[in-house]
C-alpha cells in the first residue's frame, strides 16, 4: 500500500514538474517570438526612417540649430503614426509641439490673435509688410482676422469662403474682403458636409468645390501669405493632398488649421499623425504651435504651420532660421 502511494505521489510530482516545464517552455517561446517581432518592427521603422530622411527629411546645413532640433523632435514624436502611439500623440499634441518648436516660435516673434479661437501669425520684415489672407470656413466669426488686419493694415487681398452667405458675407465685406460661397474640400464632388446654421451644425449632401478651384476664383493662385482653415473635417483630405501633390497648390507661407476629431473622420482622420510625420520629413511646413479644444470626448487640435522651404516665405517670414537666407 505504501509503495502504491509512493508511486502515485511520484507520478503526480512528475506530472506537475512536466506541466511546469511545459509552461516555462511556452513562456520562453512566447518571449522569443515577441522579441523577434519587435526586432523586425524596429528594423522596419529604422530602414523607413533612414530612407525618408535621406530622400525628403534632410537636415539642411543652412538651418540654425533650433530649426534642426525642432524638425528632429517632431519626426521622432510622430514616427509611429499608424500605431497606438498615434492616439497618445493626438491627445498630447499641444505639449509635444511646445517641447519641439517653442524656441523657434520665440525666435520668429510669433503673435497671437484671440478671437473665438486663437490664431497665430509671424510678422513680416517691416511694420507695413504687404500680405494676402484667405479664410476657409468663416463660421460666423472674423474676430481674429479683424485683429490681424488692424495690427497689420497692408493686406493687399483678403478673401473669406463659407457655404452660408447669410451672416458670413456681411462679416467679410465689412473688413474690405471678398466673399465666396463654397463648401471647400479636396475634390469637386457631391457629398456630406457639416454646415453651421442658426441652430447649430447639421450634416447635408451638397456640392463640394476643390481647394484648388477656390484658390483660382479667389485669384490667389501664386501666393497665400496667411491661410486660416476651419472646414469641419475636410482639412484631413486637403492636408494629405498638399503633402502628396504640393505642385497643385500655391505657395502658402503661414497656415492656421483647425484639425477636428481624428477618430470621427474615417481613414483620413486616423492617418493624421502619419501625415504630420510625412510633413516633418518633407521639411516644408514646421508645426509651430498647437492649441487644443475639448468638447465632451472630442479633441480638436488647432495647428499653426510656417513654411520654411519656399524662397518667398523664407525671405519674408523665416530668414532668422537660416545661417544664410
Amino acid at each position: 500500500m505504501y509503495q502504491q502511494l509512493k508511486s502515485k505521489e511520484s507520478k503526480s510530482c512528475f506530472t506537475k514538474s512536466a506541466m511546469t516545464n511545459r509552461r516555462i517552455s511556452y513562456v520562453l517561446i512566447g518571449v522569443f517570438i515577441t522579441a523577434i517581432i519587435l526586432l523586425m518592427r524596429q528594423n522596419s521603422i529604422d530602414s523607413f526612417s533612414y530612407k525618408s530622411d535621406t530622400v525628403e527629411g534632410y537636415l539642411s546645413p543652412s538651418w540654425i540649430p533650433e530649426l534642426t532640433n525642432a524638425f528632429t523632435c517632431l519626426r521622432k514624436a510622430f514616427k509611429d503614426g499608424t500605431s497606438f502611439q498615434a492616439a497618445y500623440q493626438w491627445y498630447y499634441m499641444s505639449s509635444t509641439v511646445d517641447k519641439c518648436s517653442d524656441k523657434v516660435a520665440k525666435i520668429l516673434h510669433m503673435e497671437t490673435y484671440k478671437g473665438d479661437e486663437d490664431k497665430f501669425l509671424i510678422p513680416g520684415p517691416t511694420p507695413n509688410f504687404n500680405y494676402t489672407m484667405l479664410t476657409l470656413g468663416v463660421g460666423h466669426s472674423v474676430k481674429a482676422e479683424e485683429l490681424i488686419l488692424k495690427s497689420h493694415p497692408s493686406c493687399t487681398r483678403y478673401v473669406g469662403v463659407d457655404p452660408d452667405p447669410a451672416i458670413n458675407q456681411d462679416l467679410v465685406e465689412k473688413l474690405g474682403g471678398k466673399f465666396l460661397k463654397h463648401v471647400v474640400a479636396v475634390d469637386d464632388n457631391i457629398g456630406g458636409a457639416s454646415l453651421l446654421g442658426k441652430r447649430g451644425y447639421k450634416t447635408v449632401q451638397t456640392q463640394h468645390t476643390s481647394f484648388v478651384n477656390v484658390v483660382k476664383e479667389a485669384e490667389l493662385t501664386k501666393v497665400i501669405d496667411i491661410l486660416i482653415m476651419d472646414i469641419e473635417g475636410a482639412e484631413f483630405g486637403i492636408l494629405a493632398d498638399m503633402i502628396e501633390h504640393p505642385q497643385k497648390y500655391p505657395t502658402i507661407c503661414q497656415m492656421n488649421a483647425e484639425i477636428h476629431n481624428a477618430f470621427e473622420n474615417g481613414p483620413e482622420g486616423y492617418a493624421i499623425i502619419d501625415n504630420l510625420h510625412k510633413m516633418a520629413l518633407q521639411s516644408r511646413y514646421l508645426l509651430l504651435k498647437v492649441t487644443q479644444f475639448k468638447y465632451s470626448k472630442n479633441v480638436f487640435n488647432r495647428c499653426f504651420f510656417i513654411n520654411v522651404k519656399d524662397d518667398y516665405c523664407v525671405k519674408k517670414y523665416a530668414s532668422k532660421l537660416f545661417t544664410s537666407a
